[in-house]
This record gives C-alpha cells, structure tokens and sequence, in this order.
C-alpha cells in the first residue's frame, strides 16, 4: 500500500531565496514484492545549479508512528532516477523518501509510504455524493470513499458542471481530505449546478463518480452595475442621464413579476432624490426640477433585485446649465 507525503513525515523547507533544488517530481513503486520493490522518480522542475545526485531514504513505520530503527541511507548518482530497495520485511509499512541535492545543499524530501507485499492498484470513486447544505455562493457535500486500492487516496478532485448549453465539466478543486464532506466555494448565486468526484492514488486517477442531481445556489443581489453612466444637462433645471444595461447572468435572481429587478438612480439635490427605475432592460432617465440652476450634481446608479441594492454603485457629475 502506498500514501504520498503522509501529514506525519519529517521535511526539508525550501530556503527563501530558492538556491536548493525543488522537490523530485512523480516519486513512483512498481514490482512490490514482500522483501523488494522499485522506486523511480523525475529530476526536479527547478534545479538552480548542478546536480550531484539524490539521496534515497528509507525505514519502518510501526502503528503509524515513524521509528528511525533500521534506517538506510544511500547516495544515488545523478543521472540515475531509479533504484530497486532490497531486504526489506514482509507486510511492513515503510516511509520512503527522495530528495536532490545540489553544492547549495539538498531540496526538499518526496516521501511516501507503502506497505511491502501489496502492489498499489487504480482506486474507485467516490460513492453516494449528497448535497447537505446550499449557499449563496458555496455548496457542501458529503460522500462515501471508494476502493482506495490498496493505498491511501492522495487527493480527491472535484469537478463542476453549470446547466447550459454544451456546459463541459470543470476542475475546480483537488485536495486533501481526512473526512468525507467538504465545502465547495467561489460559486456563482442563483445557477444551476451539479457535481462529480475523482480519487487519485499513487497508481493514478479513477473514473468519475456518479454525478449530484442538479442544484440551484441561493440568489444574492446584483453582483454588477452598468459599465457606463453619461450625463447631459438639457438645460438650467435638468440632466438627462443614459446608460448600458447589465448581463441577465448578472441579476443574480429571477423577475416573476417583471418588477423584481431595475435600477436605482440617486442625484444629491435639494430633495435627495432616489428614483427606482423597474425594468431591467430602460436606458435613459431624465432628473427634471432641479435647482439651483448652473450647479454640480453628483448621479449615482445602483442595481437592484429581490434580495436587495447591489453593493457596487457607478458615479457621474454634470453641470445644469445658466439660466436663460
């Protein structure tokens, strides 16, 4: 069995200034016997100076706590990227770990465990996805692990796909996990979702699980405003004021009135006026009536849905002009 980079192994941090070489990249078994196994790996991405070689570790792990007992150290030439370990004990679990070093000194270690006697196999996905709990813009899930293969599952990827029109399915988190939920952020509100899960061990990648049903994340107020807002004055006591309207995805709620959604245009007069404008799809309003003539007034425009005003807001200033 094998797990990369148990949250118990010892480290080497990376210096601050990146003068040691990155970690070895796909630290991978093969040929599992009870006694011996192969262990290979890749250079690393980012060396920064030359490479005199790796150096190979490993030792027991009894009862999931680490024991030094029986370390063996070996020096490995650089252009060699495997290494077959012998005399090993039957049905034991081993940290196994690999770094590269350079004259700066070594990178940081790749470590994984494994358990001598049982070949690592392709996991199972996750089974039985539920949707416990709905949020704006976040979602929890809960499921039941598959077969692990013999191994500990590295991460699980989750993948999204929004209803519509050739939606394809996306990657939007791989992660560790010890329990089976977990929170899924940075959705969009009031659309339509459904998700899937992958598991991933040392052997490689499952197939996807069985999908959620669809879900739909609760609305939220207006996540945008007009990118534009021009004011003209028309004469000493009004302005008439134009703008774009905004994406329908950007209301953030669905109109079952025709009223539920609009505008709120706000000028700093006299009066303080704040008008709501309910059609999403107006364009031009006119503030008549203002006083006094040839003065700066400040236009502010919100959007607005059942939930509520948008936090955002789009400012313009226009001059009435002199009387007559």
């Amino acid at each position: 069995m094998v797990s990369d980079n148990p949250s118990s192994l010892p480290t080497t941090a990376l210096s601050p200034n990146n003068q040691f070489p990155d970690q070895v990249e796909n630290l991978t078994f093969s040929n599992v016997y009870d006694t011996s196994l192969d262990i290979s790996w890749q250079k690393p991405f980012e060396i920064t100076g030359h490479l005199i070689g790796y150096e190979l570790e490993w030792y027991q792990m009894n009862n999931t706590q680490l024991s030094l007992s029986n370390r063996s150290i070996i020096e490995i030439e650089p252009e060699l990227t495997t290494y077959k370990i012998n005399n090993l004990s039957a049905t034991t679990w081993y940290i196994i770990s690999v770094r590269a070093k350079t004259r700066k000194g070594f990178g940081a270690k790749r470590s994984a465990s494994i358990e001598s006697g049982y070949p690592p196999e392709m996991p199972s996905p996750p089974t039985n996805l539920e949707i416990i709990s709905i949020e704006k813009r976040s979602v929890t899930i809960k499921f039941s692990p598959g077969y692990t293969g013999k191994t500990n599952i590295l991460r699980y990827i989750v993948q999204i796909q929004m209803r519509s029109n050739n939606s394809q399915w996306d990657n939007i988190q791989s992660f560790n996990i010890e329990q089976s939920k977990l929170i899924i952020r940075d959705l969009y509100s009031n659309k339509l979702y459904r998700i899937r899960m992958l598991a991933v061990n040392i052997k490689g990648t499952s197939n996807a699980s069985i999908p959620t049903e669809f879900f739909r994340t609760k609305p939220d107020v207006p996540s945008s405003v007009p990118q534009i807002l021009l004011a003209q004055a028309i004469n000493s006591s009004a302005i008439r004021v134009r703008w774009m309207p905004i994406a329908t995805n950007e209301w953030n709620s669905i109109s079952s009135t025709g009223k539920d959604i609009g505008y709120i245009l706000s000028i700093n007069d006299s009066i303080g006026r704040n008008i709501k404008i309910e059609d999403p799809l107006k364009t031009e309003f006119i503030f008549n009536n203002l006083s006094p003539a040839n003065t700066l007034f400040l236009i502010r425009l919100h959007t607005y849905n059942r939930i509520g005003m948008s936090k955002i807001s789009i400012e313009t200033i226009e001059k009435t002009f002199e009387n007559g």
